[in-house]
C-alpha cells in the first residue's frame, strides 16, 4: 500500500449538472404508490410529498428524478420487495429547503439510475439501501453543492445471504463542496468502477464495518478539504490502484480491529 502523491486537476472530476428550476415537473399529488410492472404482489414504488414526478408511472430511464425538491415539506422514494425503478439522473435534496429520503430495501429490490445520483445536491438528502437492495449509477456524489449534506448507509443482506449494494460505473465523490457521509455496515457492499474521493471541496467521511465491503479502482483521501476514513470490525477495501491520504488538504486513514486495506 503506497501513500504518494498522483497527478490531479479539478476539471477532471465530474461532477453532476444542476437542473434547472424551471424544468421541473412538480406534481399536487401528495402521495401516488404504484406497483412495479413484472414484479411480485408485494413489491411497491412509493413516492411521497415533495418530489418531481409524483407518479411512478410517469418515470422510465429517460427521465430525471428529484426527491426533496425545495420544500415546503419533504419528499420520500421507497422501493421495497422486488420492485425495480428505472430513471436517468436522480437528485435526493435538490435545492436548499429540499429534504429528500429515500429507501431501497428487500431482495432483488433495485434503482436503476442510468445517469447520475447526487445524494444532498444543495439540500439535505438520505439514501438508505437495505436487505439485500441494490443501487446503481453512473457518477455518484454525496454532499454535492454548496450547503448540501448528504448521508448514505448501505447496510446488511437479504435472507439468502446477498448483500446490500450501491454499485457504480464511474466515481463516487464524497463532500464535493458540500458535506457528505458514506456508513457501509454488516456485510453491506459498495463498488465503484473507478475512483474513490474522499473530501474534495468538502468535507468528507467513511466508516466502515462489521464486514463490509468496499471496492474501487483507486482512492484519494483528503483532496481539496478534510477526508476522513475509519475501518473496523473486518471491514475491508481493496483496489488494484493507488491509495492516497492527504494529497492537499488533511486526509485521516484509520484501520482498527480486523479490518484490511489492499491497494498497489
Amino acid at each position: 500500500m503506497h501513500f504518494s502523491p498522483v497527478s490531479m486537476q479539478r476539471r477532471h472530476l465530474s461532477r453532476a449538472v444542476l437542473p434547472s428550476r424551471q424544468s421541473l415537473l412538480l406534481s399536487a399529488a401528495p402521495f401516488v404508490l404504484a406497483l412495479a410492472t413484472l414484479s411480485p404482489a408485494s413489491a411497491q414504488v412509493t413516492i411521497n410529498g415533495d418530489a418531481a414526478p409524483s407518479d411512478p408511472a410517469l418515470i422510465d430511464g429517460d427521465d430525471d428524478l428529484q426527491i426533496g425538491v425545495n420544500g415546503p415539506g419533504s419528499g420520500t422514494l421507497t422501493i421495497l420487495n422486488g420492485a425495480t425503478l428505472a430513471n436517468a439522473n436522480a437528485y435526493v435534496g435538490l435545492y436548499g429547503a429540499g429534504v429528500g429520503v429515500v429507501t431501497v430495501s428487500g431482495q432483488d429490490s433495485h434503482w436503476d439510475n442510468r445517469g447520475d445520483v447526487v445524494i444532498g445536491q444543495e439540500g439535505h438528502g438520505t439514501l438508505d439501501v437495505e436487505a439485500g437492495g441494490l443501487v446503481s449509477g453512473g457518477t455518484g456524489s454525496i454532499g454535492a453543492g454548496p450547503g448540501g449534506v448528504g448521508v448514505v448507509t448501505v447496510t446488511g443482506a437479504d435472507g439468502s445471504g446477498t448483500a446490500s449494494t450501491l454499485s457504480l460505473r464511474e466515481s463516487l465523490n464524497i463532500g464535493y463542496p458540500g458535506t457528505g457521509t458514506l456508513n457501509v455496515e454488516a456485510g453491506g457492499h459498495v463498488a465503484v468502477g473507478a475512483r474513490i474521493n474522499v473530501g474534495i471541496d468538502g468535507l468528507g467521511y467513511v466508516e466502515a464495518s462489521y464486514g463490509a465491503t468496499l471496492a474501487s479502482d483507486d482512492a484519494v483521501i483528503g483532496l481539496y478539504d478534510r477526508g476522513e476514513v475509519i475501518l473496523k470490525s473486518g471491514a475491508s477495501w481493496t483496489m488494484p490502484g493507488q491509495l492516497t491520504v492527504g494529497w492537499g488538504d488533511e486526509g485521516v486513514l484509520r484501520i482498527e480491529d480486523g479490518a484490511s486495506v489492499v491497494s498497489n
